[in-house]
């Protein structure tokens, strides 16, 4: 992880966190902003340090995570699905794509090529 400098070429950088001591944390190490998951409307909070929308989004949650990020990814923005963890320990099916869990577990892209 990069925590001083900053390519030329680098897109702003910034995270999702829990508590206001951890987003210090995270621009401590070089992040240009942290949002606080427990405050507020997280998708709102994106849009103000993404105005421009997020052109890449690693996501290891899942759920409310990321439904505020999928409504702020920039046009031919990528995700990047590494985990589920708001759905692991539901005794109920979590809402959205009832096998969207599938993507992670065969690890398939959804991609859509515009023009082909």
């Amino acid at each position: 992880m990069r925590t001083s400098g900053r390519a030329t070429w680098c897109a702003p950088t910034g995270g999702i966190t829990g508590s206001p001591e951890k987003g210090a944390w995270l621009r401590e190490l070089g992040f240009d902003a942290a949002v606080d998951r427990t405050t507020g409307d997280l998708g709102e909070a994106l849009r103000e340090v993404c105005p421009e929308g997020i052109d890449v989004y690693l996501d290891n949650v899942g759920g409310a995570l990321l439904d505020a990020a999928l409504g702020n990814m920039a046009l031919f923005g990528r995700v990047a699905v590494c985990g589920l963890l708001s759905v692991y320990d539901r005794d109920e099916p979590a809402p959205g794509p009832a096998r969207f869990d599938q993507i992670l577990m065969a690890a398939g892209p959804i991609e859509d090529r515009p023009g082909t």
